[in-house]
């Protein structure tokens, strides 16, 4: 969470006088609208806290997170520090409507990004490579790969990357999510995967 009133409840709270008032403390709201909140979600639950107290949420209404606030928070200021490693490309191409992306990582750290839009593909295709090889891209070092996103229109544009010497891993992680929902369809559903 951000933004002046929350910080006016936590990190500058020394310089406010602040009151946590929730539902409960409302006089006209019934006792059992109470005592339904607390049925419902439990009386320690984020939304129980936040609705009936004040308090602010952990995280999101109605969304489990993996991490809740106070982990995010206690984290933001932290590194682990800089670890050496290859130099890894990313490309994700669009076709005219989303943004063309490159990421640049260097061991365990993003070096660059570069996002644009072009509904050309073919010039598409041509500004990945001149930005590959500024970006440092240098043919046969065997510590740096470089990675393409082939479904949709990503296969032509990989194709077309390689064409001009640069050797581009394709990934098709969305392909096979699609493809792994298919297959595992009920038997007998009358669903046949695709081949």
């Amino acid at each position: 969470m951000q933004g002046p009133f929350y910080e006016a409840f936590t990190t500058n709270q020394e310089s406010f006088i602040t009151f946590a008032v929730g539902l409960a403390d409302c006089p006209h709201k019934p006792r059992e609208l109470i005592d339904d909140i607390i049925a419902t979600y439990g009386e320690n639950d984020p939304y129980t806290r936040s609705t009936l107290h004040g308090d602010f949420m952990t995280h999101g209404d109605g969304v489990n997170y993996i991490l809740e606030l106070p982990d995010v928070e206690a984290w933001l200021g932290s590194s682990i520090g800089f670890v050496d490693g290859p130099v890894v490309f990313g490309c994700d191409f669009a076709a005219g409507g989303d943004d063309n992306v490159i990421v640049k990582r260097v061991g365990n750290m993003v070096a660059e990004i570069i996002t644009w839009k072009d509904k050309n593909t073919a010039n598409a295709s041509g500004r990945f490579i001149r930005e590959l090889r500024r970006m440092g891209y240098e043919r046969g070092d065997r510590h740096m790969a470089v990675y393409g996103d082939a479904t949709g229109i990503g296969k032509t544009m990989c194709d077309l990357i390689r064409e001009s010497g640069i050797p581009i891993a394709i990934s098709t992680l969305a392909a096979a999510q699609r493809s792994t929902a298919t297959k595992t369809k009920e038997p007998g559903s009358g669903t046949q995967p695709p081949n």
